[in-house]
């Protein structure tokens, strides 16, 4: 039996009733997940079958480090200002920035033990990333500098856009019953989302930040949501079906 128990702290909760739904719908009754609290908040996971070990430390390590992202970018990031959902999308999209690439380093230079305190694990494992984080603030903050403060959030968002690299050279952004999906040039799939999950239509467009746009959904979008988009990848937008 491979166990493992994850320490964290009460504003972890959403990540990690995110990491049991996201085990629980890879894995089955193949992995055990429970959530429980006592003195903080405990995710423990076991499993018979160790095939799964090496996905489940690549799903529970980028667990760790959005929470960790998560909490350094709150607390040091100082364009963050009383718009809660222009928020999410600075902070997810800086999450996600990266993230795998980072999982990997941390599985690859980490002994992952049989539980881990987040914040120490944190503390003492990721150090180097987390001076790549202040490295990113730094260069936002030279980007952004002489930027309307009005206008902050919605340049940081293009310069999220401008400067990732292209995973697709064109998407499409289209309905599909009670989704909206991100289609590559062949009609696969890139995400598939819940059409109230506006944050996550915004924050998928600019983890991909394709060179072309082409968009049949806008009816289906908030009008916020929609200028937001429009602005953001403002002539990569070819097409509005």
């Amino acid at each position: 039996m491979w166990e493992i128990t994850i320490v964290g702290k009460q504003e972890d909760i959403g990540y990690l009733e995110l990491l049991k739904a996201e085990i629980n719908e890879t894995f089955g009754r193949e992995v055990l997940v429970a959530i429980s609290c006592n003195n903080g908040y405990y995710c423990s996971i076991a499993t018979s079958n160790r095939s799964f070990v090496h996905n489940l430390k690549y799903i529970i390590v980028s667990t760790i480090l959005k929470i960790a992202k998560n909490e350094y970018y709150l607390e040091n990031l100082r364009i963050l200002g009383e718009d809660k959902d222009l928020n999410k999308f600075i902070l997810i999209s800086l999450i996600h920035i990266g993230l795998e690439e980072e999982t990997h380093y941390v599985i690859s230079h980490s002994k992952i033990p049989k539980e881990i305190h987040i914040r120490s694990f944190v503390k003492f494992k990721l150090s180097k990333l987390e001076s790549v984080w202040a490295t990113t603030i730094k260069y936002i903050y030279k980007r952004l500098s002489g930027v309307e403060s009005s206008l902050v959030y919605l340049e940081f968002l293009r310069f999220l856009v401008l400067n990732s690299e292209p995973k697709n050279e064109v998407v499409f952004l289209i309905n599909s019953d009670q989704s909206v999906q991100l289609l590559d040039n062949e009609n696969k799939i890139l995400s598939d989302m819940p059409k109230s999950d506006e944050i996550g239509v915004v924050v998928n467009l600019i983890l991909q930040a394709p060179k072309k746009l082409i968009i049949n959904c806008f009816d289906s979008l908030s009008k916020k949501v929609a200028d937001l988009i429009m602005y953001i990848f403002d002539d990569r937008i070819c097409m509005i079906l």
